[in-house]
């Protein structure tokens, strides 16, 4: 039933193999274990130097953007730079590695590779004395949480007002300080422009520097920013899909994002490389790869309903229609 299920939603036609149930249930109960491992073996030093130079240059250019907008009153664009220079961002892997980076589990039973069953149990059991152990402690604002340092995938909390950056994504195609810049700006520049972007969206803009929600800006920015954030919800509820409309208030705090992340990660990347066309024509050339995606029909119309990104496609065409 579950592959069923699965075939007319996502196509797949066989369950994984047992090694990739293995690999996938192992990153899930041990995931800093695994992240350990991956980094040593495939992330270099240099990947990550660069990459924190290439978010400098992006979070400079956020800033220059903010210091520019006249629909902020002087006070809240003040707060709203002091936000952005607030934001940490965790590249790679954690600044500091967690202590379950090294635990044995022993005190659970261990893990041995003959007792599947038993090393869930002993995995989980940690878990839930770790989560105990939190309760009425300090908040860890640079804790991964759950996520691993294999994630293809870049991530912004607002409530500790945090990037976080995974090796995962920092890999050819999207990121490599060997290739071209134009590449790695275009891909994940513009990816980690867009978590940046999402501390000043339709939610992020509710939390300060330090990840509380205070409501920080005056009513006459906020109404200046609801008029501004309804052209793009407007201009995505016009875009369709399978002939059914995309709910652009949906998808409106990614598509912010999306804008604003493609933005600043060109302003950087002009600033620093002095591109020539063919350079530019890579950099928007990137962007759009970065979203190449097939989709089969039913699981595009559950995304539609569902779904807070807007479909691959209009990530794309909307976000560079925008664009000038």
């Amino acid at each position: 039933t579950l592959l069923k299920w699965k075939m007319q939603l996502y196509g797949v036609s066989a369950l994984p193999p047992r090694q990739k149930k293995c690999y996938f249930a192992t990153k899930s109960a041990m995931s800093m274990h695994v992240s350990r491992l991956f980094v040593d073996d495939d992330f270099s030093e240099a990947s990550r130097v660069s990459a924190l130079e290439m978010l400098s240059e992006i979070r400079n250019a956020f800033k220059e953007s903010l210091e520019r907008k006249t629909w902020m009153d002087p006070v809240t664009r003040q707060k709203a730079v002091g936000k952005l220079g607030e934001m940490f961002m965790e590249v790679g892997y954690p600044s500091v590695w967690p202590a379950a980076t090294y635990e044995s589990y022993a005190a659970f039973g261990g893990i041995s590779s003959k007792a599947y069953f038993n090393n869930y149990l002993a995995t989980n059991a940690y878990d839930v004395n770790r989560s105990i152990a939190r309760v009425g402690t300090k908040v860890d604002r640079r804790s991964w949480g759950d996520e691993s340092a294999t994630e293809v995938n870049a991530f912004y909390n607002r409530k500790v007002n945090g990037l976080f950056i995974p090796a995962g994504i920092l890999q050819k195609p999207f990121y490599s300080h060997t290739q071209a810049a134009a590449r790695n700006y275009g891909s994940v520049g513009a990816v980690c422009g867009h978590e940046m972007t999402h501390g000043f969206d339709d939610v992020g803009r509710e939390y300060d520097g330090a990840g509380n929600r205070n409501g920080w800006w005056t009513a006459a920015v906020v109404r200046s920013f609801k008029t501004r954030a309804q052209c793009i919800s407007d201009l995505f509820s016009g875009y369709t899909e399978y002939g059914e409309h995309i709910d652009g208030q949906l998808t409106l705090g990614e598509a912010i994002a999306d804008s604003g992340g493609l933005r600043f990660a060109y302003e950087a990347f002009v600033k620093k490389h002095t591109p020539d066309k063919s350079d530019k024509r890579l950099f928007f050339v990137a962007m759009g790869q970065t979203w190449c995606k097939k989709t089969r029909e039913r699981s595009a119309r559950a995304a539609l309903i569902g779904d807070v990104h807007p479909p691959n496609k209009f990530r794309v065409i909307g976000t560079l229609s925008q664009f000038d």
